[in-house]
């Protein structure tokens, strides 16, 4: 598609290439040669448009843009020397020319020790201003689950996993119709409904999955020197990866609820709930001016430096540059004069001085929780009741050193308990005494506190 020359320079340049879009795809049949086609010959040639239905293809995005999954196709074949003649035969014709955007080379390896293919899959971008620009990638995945001697471990594991999802879904649809609203008032709730809902859609996608993988295997075997697509495959393969990763991800979030026993887990779990209000606040500050930033320095930069070349990015490098991960030369390299100033004012307004409010705000709601009480959680303390209540029915006894009331009327403490510290805890009850006894008169008609002594264990009764 050609674009329009401004006037000035028409006489010298004779045509441009226009921008790509997806709607500016050609979906025209051609001969040899890019040649208008004869409509009575119905042979598939590269020359042929294929639709994305007929290649199995899908839209995809690379770097420059993104491409639907229709197209020239060109099958190279099995062997080094038909694939030459091939691409032979392809270059004499021009099958690349000023016209071409985007250019899949696709090929698939077969691992049998591990049972693993490997799709390769290279796109050579052509844009308008020139040059190509490569974009490889190369995607993992296993058709065949149910292989060797493994496989009824495999499957083992699998209808566990699916027995403990059914339970899970049981075990919430009570809970919702025994607690209605309140239940999603709860955040843990909505952690536990979330994990259930992926893995149910996960289950949905795991098999068509393994649908659309025994097909791909059955047009494999039936016609060898096929071209199969595995783009679609492997598509259903990130997805399905993707929406696992998340399962494992709340999963494993939801061990901070478990933890929330522990008395220093508790105490960090209250210190972002009371840094919470502030921190909004100052995340609102931060984002403006970080983005204020951001867009500055993609103006001055965009041109000379790639890694400014896009706003994302941009935003992905000023991020690295907050945890001192940057190329300050080539930063200077681009613009020698208001790239540094820049880096400096970033540097020293939001490296040092919104990180370190960051830090204050955290560190104060901490000392807040630390020294607050009544915020504190005594749920740890059921389990420190409940590991002594076990180590008492086992026989372990009683930590050394520790106090526990008796039923008598009296305290007893071990016998090696440190005689300066209960000297010092006697002169205390003796200093309340007195003080006692100046205060209230009337104590002294009462019977008077004893202090009993003995080689092994002191009694200490009123």
């Amino acid at each position: 598609m050609g674009c329009e020359v401004t006037s000035v320079f028409r006489g010298h340049v004779h045509g441009c290439r226009d921008t790509y879009g997806p709607v500016d795809q050609e979906s025209d049949d051609y001969a040899a040669g890019w040649q208008p086609a004869n409509s009575s010959d119905a042979a598939v040639t590269p020359w042929t448009y294929r639709k994305a239905s007929e290649l199995d293809g899908w839209p995809y995005w690379a770097q420059m843009g993104v491409y639907n999954g229709g197209g020239y196709l060109a099958e190279l074949g099995l062997d080094a020397n038909s694939s030459l003649g091939t691409l032979d035969s392809l270059k004499e014709a021009a099958w690349l020319d000023p016209l071409t955007r985007a250019l899949f080379l696709e090929f698939v390896l077969y691992h049998p020790n591990v049972n693993l293919y490997t799709v390769c899959l290279t796109v050579f971008e052509f844009p308008q201003t020139g040059g190509v620009i490569p974009f490889p990638r190369l995607f993992v995945i296993r058709l065949d689950r149910y292989v060797g001697s493994f496989m009824s471990v495999v499957m083992g594991a699998e209808v566990i996993v699916a027995c403990f999802i059914v339970f899970f879904t049981v075990r919430e649809l009570r809970l919702i119709c025994k607690q209605r609203k309140a239940y999603f008032a709860e955040f843990w709730n909505w952690i536990e409904m979330l994990v259930v809902t992926l893995s149910w859609v996960s289950i949905v996608m795991y098999f068509y999955r393994l649908l659309i993988s025994n097909q791909l295997s059955a047009q494999y075997r039936k016609d060898k020197e096929r071209f199969l697509n595995f783009q679609y495959v492997t598509m259903w393969e990130e997805l399905y990866q993707l929406f696992f990763s998340w399962i494992i991800f709340l999963s494993t979030l939801k061990f901070l609820r478990l933890l929330r026993f522990n008395s220093r887990m508790s105490m960090l779990w209250q210190t972002l709930q009371a840094a919470a209000s502030p921190m909004a606040s100052f995340m609102i500050v931060f984002f403006i001016v970080f983005l204020a930033f951001a867009l500055m320095m993609h103006a001055i930069l965009m041109p000379n430096n790639s890694e400014f070349a896009s706003f994302a990015g941009t935003l992905s490098t000023m991020f690295s540059m907050m945890l001192n991960k940057f190329d300050f030369a080539a930063l200077e390299s681009s613009c020698p004069l208001i790239g540094p100033a820049v880096f400096v004012l970033f540097t020293l307004l939001v490296s040092f001085v919104l990180v370190n409010m960051f830090l204050t705000i955290v560190i104060e709601a901490f000392q807040r929780v630390k020294h607050d009480l009544s915020m504190q959680q005594n749920e740890y303390e059921i389990v420190e009741f409940m590991l002594g209540r076990m180590r008492a029915l086992v026989g372990l006894g009683n930590r050394k050193g520790q106090v526990q009331p008796a039923s008598h009327g009296y305290v007893t403490a071990e016998p090696d308990l440190d005689d300066a510290r209960l000297q010092r805890v006697l002169k205390r009850i003796d200093l309340l005494v007195d003080t006692l006894h100046d205060e209230c008169p009337d104590l002294d008609d009462e019977e008077p506190v004893v202090v009993a002594e003995s080689k092994k264990r002191r009694i200490i009764s009123a």
